[in-house]
């Protein structure tokens, strides 16, 4: 039996348990990482222990998929807030050297993020500071990158000379992003002496301008310095790659290079750039494809399955503010048309079709499950995603597709589906709002942010209306599922801890 180790970004589930959940098969063990090995949002895994967790169970293993982060200081988050020497931090990398000694023939697959820069006032999950100057900080960003290219205009220029941080809080800032980047500077050193075979480099939220995309360029000349630019990737993203890198590791155990054809409801969709993002569309779901093994061919009748972008054709939007649709997902894109095609590859052509539902952030509309009911094919598709970025969309929803081309439709394939028709769009497009807007404000004891407990009042709040939700709006659902756990990972109502299966 092949063996992959992976390493997660964290611990939520998005990275901690769906990728394993999603390739593991009786012919494929992911060997994943314990839970006593868990960190907490802003406190960390004990890196010592992951360290000894990879040095134990690599000898034994096909392939690693690892996260750096997790490696190099614990976590996403810890990534963000830790006090390490630069000089401490890239001594965490030389396990790699030992295990790749140990077993030659280990293939590594990596990924270490660009540290993130948001654009509010939030110390959720950044530093204390971030909650009174965050949106001051990436302004700074912002300001002082465009006036080192030139091209800062007055009233910008005027902005950035009235912003009022604390030189303590943006030293400190400033300092953490240098160490950081010289670390994934150093971990391209690594691609090139050959131990980490294949590299992504995801930019956690990012921008044209500002901190990141800084970040972004000095990295980038290093790639091509060192003429690696088909061994290590850029691109916006984080909580997918982790999915990303198991499905080209298994298409690369497996043999295969399948052939996607993307298709779009509008002519403008590809060039749109989505919300926290730094580039068109298009660009990134080029890469998601690339990054797990896939090519992109332009021809429907030589592809191994159609990958439909479901997505704005001008205003990107949100599902976290309740926002009335656009004429970017109702004038300017022809739905009837994308649904009639993939009804026709699907039923005539035989070909897969994978969804990536990226009109709206953060949770999807309702729309592509109605297409889908109309079509009779809620059921037949052989992939569905619609939550957080449009990044962490499209990679999820091609990671799925590939499990499916790889292991084709089993039962377990369908829990899947389920659990991404509930959690994506019930959860994310409609009842979150519906909580959040209009539940929460009556109920004081809790808020968004701290819902007191993983399990109690507000999990079960929720998996009722999740519930009421698909009674209501999702009848084709209806009586092919069930929910067998629901909880509050981080005790905010931002993601959940889902298990469904269908029936």
């Amino acid at each position: 039996m092949n063996k992959i180790l992976y390493l997660p970004l964290d611990e939520r589930p998005c990275n901690w348990t769906f990728p394993k959940e999603l390739f593991s098969t009786d012919k494929l063990e992911i060997i994943a990482i314990p839970t006593t090995l868990k960190g907490y949002k802003k406190q960390g895994s004990d890196v010592n222990k992951v360290k000894q967790f990879i040095k134990d169970f690599a000898k034994e293993a096909n392939g690693l998929v690892i996260s750096l982060d997790m490696l190099i200081y614990g976590g996403l988050i810890p990534s963000r807030l830790h006090f390490e020497t630069k000089e401490t931090l890239i001594e965490r990398l030389k396990v790699l050297e030992e295990i790749k000694s140990e077993n030659p023939d280990l293939q590594i697959f990596g990924y270490a993020t660009i540290m993130r820069c948001p654009t509010y006032n939030s110390s959720d999950e950044e530093h204390d500071y971030y909650q009174y100057y965050g949106r001051n900080i990436f302004d700074y960003g912002v300001y002082t990158h465009k006036q080192s290219l030139g091209i800062i205009d007055l009233e910008e220029l005027k902005a950035l000379r009235a912003l009022n941080i604390p030189n303590e809080y943006l030293d400190d800032f400033s300092n953490r992003r240098i160490k950081n980047r010289e670390v994934n500077l150093s971990i391209i050193d690594y691609v090139k002496k050959g131990i980490i075979d294949f590299l992504v480099i995801p930019q956690d939220d990012s921008g044209p301008y500002g901190f990141t995309a800084i970040d972004q360029e000095i990295i980038r000349k290093k790639v091509s310095s060192e003429n690696l630019s088909d061994k290590i990737y850029l691109y916006p993203g984080a909580d997918e790659v982790g999915s990303v890198l198991l499905a080209r590791m298994t298409n690369q155990i497996n043999g295969l290079k399948p052939k996607i054809y993307i298709k779009y409801p509008g002519p403008t969709c590809a060039t749109i750039t989505p919300l926290i993002e730094d580039r068109y569309l298009d660009i990134t779901v080029r890469y998601q494809i690339l990054a797990s093994g896939g090519l992109i061919v332009s021809s429907v009748t030589e592809c191994d399955a159609v990958l439909y972008v479901h997505a704005s054709a001008d205003i990107p939007l949100t599902s976290l503010i309740p926002t009335p649709p656009s004429r970017g997902v109702t004038v300017l894109i022809n739905s009837v048309e994308a649904f009639e095609f993939l009804e026709y590859a699907h039923k005539v052509l035989k070909k897969p079709i994978v969804i990536a539902d990226v009109a709206y952030d953060n949770g999807s509309n309702i729309e592509v499950f109605d297409k889908l009911s109309l079509k009779d094919m809620v059921f037949g598709i052989a992939s569905y995603a619609g939550w957080n970025t449009s990044s962490n969309t499209i990679g999820s929803a091609v990671a799925i597709g590939m499990a499916y081309l790889n292991y084709g439709l089993t039962k377990h394939h369908l829990d899947i589906l389920v659990t991404r028709y509930l959690e994506d769009i019930a959860f994310g497009g409609y009842v979150r709002e519906i909580i959040w807007y209009e539940m929460l404000p009556n109920q004081p004891e809790y808020s968004y942010y701290d819902t007191k407990e993983h399990d109690g009042y507000m999990s079960e709040l929720v998996k009722a209306e999740i519930i009421k939700f698909v009674e209501s709006k999702m009848p084709a659902l209806r009586n092919h599922y069930q929910i067998e756990s629901l909880s509050l990972p981080w005790k905010r109502l931002y993601e959940i801890d889902l298990k469904a299966k269908y029936k």
